[in-house]
C-alpha cells in the first residue's frame, strides 16, 4: 500500500493529505477495507489521467467515488472484495482494449458480480446496461449499495441468482471479503436463490457485446454442456 500511495500521489499530491484527514474520521477496523478501496481507485485513475482523461477522485468515511469523463461510481468500503477491487482497479486485469473499445453504448451480462465492482468498472468504461448475476444473498446486496452510491441504478440490473436452470442453495450470510471464491458448484446453504440460464439472461438485453463470467467453475458448464449442445452452439 505504501508503493500505491506513492505513485498516487505523483498525479494526486493532496491524496496522502485527504487519506490522513479522513482515516482520523475512521474506526481503526474500518480502515483498511477503506484505505484498500482508495489506493485501488486512486491508482487506476492516475493511469487514466496519463492518457488524457478528465478524473477526480472523492474520499469520505462513507463512500470512495471516482468520476472519469463525467461518469462516476463508488464503493462502500464494508461492501468491497480486497482481491477482485485491487485485479480490477489497481492491477487493471480487465483492461483489453480490443474489448473495451467496443464497449461504449453496448450491453453485458456479468455473472460472478461479487459486490459489483466489475459491473462498475463496464460503466466507467461506456456500457450502456449490465446484467450483474450473483448468487450470495448479501454480497449481492452490496452489489446493489455500490450501484445506488454509483447513481447507476439505470444501467446496472443486480440479480440475486444463480446459473443454473434450477434454483440454488447458497450461505445466507458468507464473508463479502473471501466470497470471490464461492462456488455454487463446491458450497451450499440454507438460503435458496432462482436459478437463471444463458438464455435468460441474453432474453434481458437487446444489444449484447461482452460476456463477462466468473464463476468459479461453472463456465465449462454453461458454455459446452448439454444447454448449448442442444442450441447448436
Amino acid at each position: 500500500m505504501a508503493i500505491t500511495t506513492y505513485y498516487a500521489s505523483k498525479c494526486w499530491p493532496k491524496l496522502p493529505e485527504n487519506l490522513a484527514k479522513t482515516g482520523r474520521l475512521l474506526k481503526p477496523q474500518e480502515a483498511p477495507l477503506w484505505l484498500v478501496t482508495a489506493l485501488s481507485l486512486a491508482s487506476y485513475a492516475c493511469r487514466l489521467q496519463a492518457s488524457g482523461n478528465r478524473v477526480s477522485i472523492d474520499v469520505s468515511p462513507e463512500r470512495v467515488s471516482l468520476e472519469v469523463n463525467g461518469i462516476s461510481v463508488a464503493f462502500n468500503p464494508s461492501c468491497i472484495n480486497f482481491d477482485s477491487l485491487i485485479e480490477i482497479f489497481a492491477e487493471d486485469q480487465y483492461e483489453v482494449p480490443e474489448v473495451l473499445s467496443g464497449l461504449r453504448g453496448r450491453e453485458v451480462v456479468d455473472v460472478g458480480a461479487n459486490v459489483g465492482d466489475s459491473a462498475l468498472y463496464f460503466v466507467l468504461n461506456g456500457a450502456k446496461k449490465v446484467i450483474a448475476v450473483e448468487p450470495l444473498p448479501n454480497v449481492a446486496r452490496c452489489a446493489e449499495e455500490n450501484v445506488r452510491l454509483s447513481g447507476a441504478t439505470d444501467k446496472v440490473r443486480v440479480l440475486n441468482a444463480a446459473l443454473s436452470n434450477e434454483p440454488a442453495s447458497v450461505p445466507c450470510d458468507y464473508d463479502v471479503f473471501s466470497s470471490g471464491a464461492f462456488s455454487t458448484l463446491k458450497g451450499s446453504g440454507p438460503c435458496r436463490v432462482p436459478g437463471v440460464t444463458l438464455d435468460d439472461l441474453l432474453d434481458m438485453i437487446d444489444d449484447p457485446y461482452l460476456l463477462k463470467m466468473d464463476c468459479e467453475g461453472c463456465e465449462a458448464q454453461v458454455i459446452l454442456g448439454p444447454e448449448r449442445e442442444a442450441e447448436g452452439l
